[in-house]
């Protein structure tokens, strides 16, 4: 064998040159052949996945490896890493099918750059998986292989810094992944997302080369492709273009269909509400470049949309239970599309331009409830747990470190200018339905539920930094379910809309502002809890402008309004209270600054109320408002002081704002026009029951101002029961401190049996005839008020009597009668006066006390009234006589005349005339009467005017005397004048037969005029023949018909007078 290899290299030795030469040639490539071909690739599949192994930590294994020694490629076919050991299921954390590169050693060594073919890794997949580690913290299955890189590469660092210099070169003809799939699976959070069809492609690639504009050639250079797909259509692209040296690239971009679901799990621990649906897409171009150390960035023709989203509240196991098919109902939020448009960004200028933001399909529904809106809840991140010691130690370092970062970013925001967002246009459409358990009822069958609906909002020329007006309009419906019931209501949905600008940067707004055909029945819920009142149905409507300096405190509203076809109900009753149908402001002007609101004209057009006395004598009025005591109890409890200091405090917040309020408004009103007003009352506490009204109610108030001595012109006309005219005109300003008024009422021929109801029942008569005609002026200035009240009623007359308990104890008839002219008319002046400051005064009190006082006047002194008539002052109910006279004295006579002139005033008034005599006067009287009629049969011609002291002047007295003595006394004279003359003696020296005869004979006289006896039917006829007298006069002499002066008989008077007693009746 020897010899023979000797042989051969000797023969080998002996041939030409070149053939030696192409003999080493081929034995080189032989043996590169078997050592790139066999052998490398036996030595790679034994040693690489040891040393990958042990420089990962996990088990590396590779089926098989192949080298094309010919066409330099590598082929690796199925490798895979290993998974952690906590998931059996899934043995491998990456693996592949196959992986290619070919590496172009001629055009490496010609060009002098590494330059490989292709580079194609097929079918590779990367599971990535989260969990809880030790202290709960997070750990991936890829954590241990990063910590062992770390370490491995401690020292590998610090070499590749030193050696890291110049740019490096490198050329790839293409870079692929095929075929890939991409798992990632949250066990914390419950996430699984998966992503198939993974393809990356860079081609031509040239770490040296720059960037070129795109053309149709197939050579331009850095170009990146990367695809991928999601479940249901998800799509993620991605195509651009790079260089190295600079620093540039740029790309486009596209996410379609992206489930948000997917990532929603990363976060639903951090918030109550659940997003059940929702999808992304977005798309745009994007560039990078590094300019020095300074690197740029840019993004044109930006899209992002959010499409069907819906968040909802979490069903909870009641929920399911009480309604399971009423998903519609329960809290949600939904948008089905939004769409920001035309997004452009650029670092340099800092700015970012937005064209358009699109939300729309908008839908919200949530609850309101003492705490809240749930939808506030839903989305308020979740508080986390109270951390640990280290924890907070941990937090409190983020924290300082945060406020470093603060420090430094305001700093650098000061140096450089702030980005600026412009966004063009911004539009929002959808509809909100808010269920109300806080204020309207927290039943669920009886909140009410508030429907915003047609949401229409538009903003433009928004700028972050405010330097420009921001331009807006918006519209929207707002009805709630009460309106949605009512069945009477045409037409449920009040219409808001606005139109204007706003700059922020000046706080300054003007806008447009229009609310029309707002349903008043929608706030019945609301205002049932605290009256009892029904609102049936009305209409809101008002447009204006308005503009706001908010920071200066200024604003202003220049515009309209109108309540149209309003009805308020009284419960009890179930009919009208109050109602009219419209009621319009036309030419509103308020200033905020000046305080000041001014109305051209208000119109009321038909307006209507109602009184309504009960049964049980309570009134509608007074029923309106509920009593509150829980009500009243809640909000005590809860806003009431915790303690005594708290409410000092609350006290003296109290007291500063009442010593800080502003003034009243200055208020200015052009005209209050009435237009065929009504009102109606009814009392049914009476048998029967009585109502009345006011129709016809026309008129206006003009120039009503609560500034300055100027005061309103009112002139208002209607009519009584439709026929008896009733005005009120005058001035009037009710603005005022003090209000001042001059008001004139009238009202004429107001039909009296109307009112039997309350005469029946109060004066104790129906009324059969009158009317009543009433003339009021009342004046109030400084607080005092005058009053003359004119009462004018015609041909009163008295029906029959009622049996009312409540009748009044006055004689009615003859108050009447009193008061009844001889036309049959009662005219009476009434002045009343008060101070309104006094805490007593009541405007009504003072006219009945007025009135009552003048017919308490009439009843109980009527003389007195019937005097007044006359003119006269004297008292016309006594007629004096002379004891034991019958004859009237010229002074008596003239008191009559004036009786009689009264009674011819007074048609109505009977007079009852009783004669009266003093029992001792007038018995003494008449008995001298009837001794002067004696002595003068006894022919004593001067016995008529005879008296004692004259007796002894008069001889035939003398004789009748004495004759008239014996007989009838029967005692001596003789004796008598014996004992008058030792009498007068004895008081005086000196006694004249003339002063004894003077003394004896009125002794004589007085003792016959002592023994005469007057019969009591002498005193009678002597009050009788008083009367008589008395009415002859009036009847003859007054000529007063005689059917209306009445004798009585006749009667002792206790007051020991002679007189005639006159009482009045009436007819």
């Amino acid at each position: 064998m020897t010899i023979s290899l000797k042989k051969w290299l000797q023969r080998f030795k002996a041939r030409p040159k070149y053939q030696r030469v192409l003999t080493y040639l081929i034995l080189v490539y032989g043996f590169y052949l078997i050592l790139l071909g066999g052998i490398i690739p036996a030595v790679l599949q034994r040693q690489l996945p040891e040393k990958a192994s042990a420089m990962l930590g996990r088990t590396v294994s590779i089926s098989e490896i192949h080298i094309n020694p010919f066409l330099l490629r590598v082929t690796i076919n199925h490798g895979n890493i290993a998974n952690w050991q906590h998931d059996s299921a899934q043995p491998n954390l990456f693996s592949f099918e196959q992986f290619q590169a070919q590496f172009q050693f001629w055009q490496s060594l010609f060009t002098l750059t590494p330059t490989v073919k292709d580079v194609v890794l097929t079918k590779p997949n990367l599971l990535v998986v989260r969990q809880k580690g030790e202290g709960s913290q997070p750990e991936f299955n890829f954590t241990s292989i990063v910590d062992k890189l770390a370490e491995n590469s401690a020292d590998g660092k610090e070499k590749s810094s030193e050696s890291q210099s110049g740019g490096a070169s490198f050329r790839a003809n293409r870079i692929a992944l095929v075929g890939g799939t991409v798992k990632y699976q949250d066990h914390m959070s419950n996430a699984d997302i998966a992503y198939q069809g993974v393809s990356f492609e860079l081609t031509h690639l040239d770490l040296q080369a720059l960037m070129q504009a795109a053309d149709n050639s197939d050579k331009v250079q850095n170009q990146l492709h990367v695809m991928a797909q999601g479940h249901d259509g998800q799509d993620i692209s991605i195509q651009g273009q790079f260089q190295v040296q600079p620093l540039q690239a740029k790309a486009s971009f596209a996410l379609d269909n992206i489930d948000l679901t997917d990532f929603w799990p990363f976060v639903r621990h951090q918030v109550t509400a659940q997003l059940q649906q929702g999808s992304l897409s977005t798309n745009g171009e994007a560039s990078f470049a590094m300019q020095g150390n300074t690197p740029t960035y840019s993004l044109t023709q930006g899209r992002v949309a959010l499409s069907d989203v819906l968040f909802v509240q979490p069903t909870t196991n009641s929920i399911k239970q009480a309604d399971a098919n009423k998903e519609s109902q329960r809290s949600h939020v939904g948008l089905q599309n939004f769409i920001v448009d035309e997004i452009a960004l650029d670092s340099k200028p800092q700015k970012v331009t937005i064209g358009s933001v699109d939300l729309t399909g908008l839908d919200v529904r949530g609850v309101l409830d003492k705490q809240g809106v749930d939808l506030q809840r839903l989305f308020t991140p979740i508080t986390p747990h109270k951390p640990t010691t280290s924890q907070s130690a941990s937090v409190a370092n983020n924290n300082a470190a945060n406020n470093q970062h603060k420090t430094g970013s305001a700093q650098l925001q000061a140096e450089n200018p702030p980005w600026v967002v412009q966004v063009q246009n911004v539009h929002l459409a959808g509809d909100i339905a808010l269920q109300d358990k806080a204020y309207s009822g927290d039943d669920t069958n009886h909140a009410v539920t508030w429907n915003i609906s047609s949401i229409a909002v538009q903003l433009s020329h928004i700028w972050s930094d405010f330097s420009q007006p921001i331009h807006y309009s918006w519209s929207l419906l707002l009805n709630n379910s009460v309106a949605n019931a009512a069945k009477d209501n045409v037409g449920t949905g009040g219409e808001f809309s606005g139109k204007g600008q706003v700059n922020l940067a000046t706080s300054e707004l003007n806008t447009h502002v229009a609310f029309k055909d707002f349903n008043l029945s929608s706030l019945q819920p609301y205002l049932q809890q605290y009256m009892n009142l029904s609102l049936k149905q009305g209409r809101f409507t008002t447009e204006g402008d308005v503009s706001s300096q908010w920071t200066q405190g200024k604003a202003t509203y220049q515009g309209s309004l109108a309540v149209e076809q309003l009805r308020l109900d009284d419960q009890r009753s179930a009919e009208p209270l109050v109602s009219w149908q419209s009621l319009q402001v036309d030419n509103l002007s308020f200033s905020q600054a000046e305080n000041r609101l001014a109305i051209n004209q208000v119109t009321l057009t038909k307006p209507y109320a109602k009184v309504i006395i009960h049964k049980d004598r309570t009134t509608n009025l007074s029923d309106i408002a509920k009593t509150a005591t829980d009500t009243s109890k809640v909000d005590e409890s809860s806003t009431a002081p915790a303690n005594k200091e708290d409410q000092a405090d609350s006290t003296n917040q109290k007291a500063t704002l009442a010593s800080q309020s502003a003034l009243p408004i200055a208020l200015t009103l052009k005209r209050i026009k009435v237009v065929d007003g009504s009102a109606y009352f009814s009392d049914l506490s009476l048998t029967p029951n009585f109502s009345s009204g006011i129709r016809s109610l026309d008129g206006a108030i003009t120039d009503l101002s609560s500034q300055g001595n100027t005061a309103a012109n009112v002139n208002l006309k209607g009519k009584i029961d439709q026929y008896a005219p009733i005005s009120l005109t005058g001035k009037v300003n009710p603005l005022l401190e003090k209000p001042y008024l001059d008001l004139d009422l009238n009202i004429k021929s107001a039909e009296l049996t109307s009112i039997n109801s309350y005469s029946g029942t109060y004066a104790g008569y129906f009324i059969d005839k009158g009317q009543l005609s009433l003339g009021l002026n009342y004046h109030l200035d400084q607080g005092k008020l005058k009053g003359e009240n004119h009462v004018y009623i015609d041909q009163l007359t008295l029906g029959k009597p009622s049996d009312s308990d409540l009748a009044t104890s006055l004689p009615v008839k003859l108050a009447i009668a009193l008061l009844q002219d001889r036309n049959g008319v009662i005219d009476l002046g009434v002045q009343v006066s008060g101070d309104v400051d006094d805490p007593s005064f009541g405007i009504g009190s003072v006219i009945w006390t007025a009135v009552k006082n003048i017919i308490t006047k009439a009843v109980t002194a009527p003389f007195s009234l019937l005097s007044n008539l006359v003119g006269s002052d004297e008292e016309l109910n006594v007629v004096n006589f002379a004891a034991g006279q019958s004859q009237l004295t010229q002074e008596e006579q003239e008191r009559l005349t004036t009786l009689g002139k009264a009674l011819k005033q007074r048609p109505q008034l009977n007079v009852d005339v009783a004669g009266s005599i003093n029992p001792t006067a007038d018995a003494n009287a008449l008995a001298e009467l009837q001794l002067r009629k004696t002595l003068f049969k006894m022919g004593v011609k001067n016995a008529p005017t005879l008296t004692a002291s004259y007796v002894s002047s008069d001889d035939e007295a003398v004789d009748a005397v004495e004759d008239f003595y014996e007989d009838k006394i029967g005692k001596s004279i003789s004796d008598q004048r014996d004992a008058i003359e030792e009498k007068l003696k004895q008081a005086s020296d000196k006694v004249s037969d003339e002063d004894i005869d003077t003394r004896l004979y009125a002794s004589l006289y007085n003792q016959l005029l002592n023994a005469e006896q007057v019969s009591p039917e002498a005193l009678r006829q002597l009050s009788v023949a008083r009367a008589q007298a008395v009415k002859a006069f009036l009847v003859n002499q007054q000529e007063i018909d005689p059917d209306r002066i009445f004798l009585l008989s006749g009667r002792k008077n206790n007051s020991a007078k002679s007189e005639v007693l006159l009482t009045l009746k009436p007819q």
